[in-house]
């Protein structure tokens, strides 16, 4: 099965729904538990480069959400 990270990413931060962001963590974790086949952490960081770069997510200190041109 075929994963587009920067969209089971962005489902991550909007199921978290911490209003500060969410850390590349507790992504992960949410990742592990919903998604145990998706748990390649290298294209899991490469998505979160690629999706800052895009616009699709805002880097806020240490934590990350999705922009609001992206929701």
């Amino acid at each position: 099965m075929q994963f587009k990270y920067q969209d089971l990413i962005k489902a991550a931060i909007l199921a978290l729904k911490d209003p500060k962001g969410s850390s590349a963590t507790a992504i992960t974790k949410y990742l592990a538990a919903n998604y145990p086949e998706a748990s390649n952490m290298v294209a899991l960081k490469t998505a979160i480069k690629s999706g800052l770069k895009k616009g699709i997510f805002v880097q806020v200190k240490g934590s990350y959400k999705v922009s609001p041109e992206a929701k």
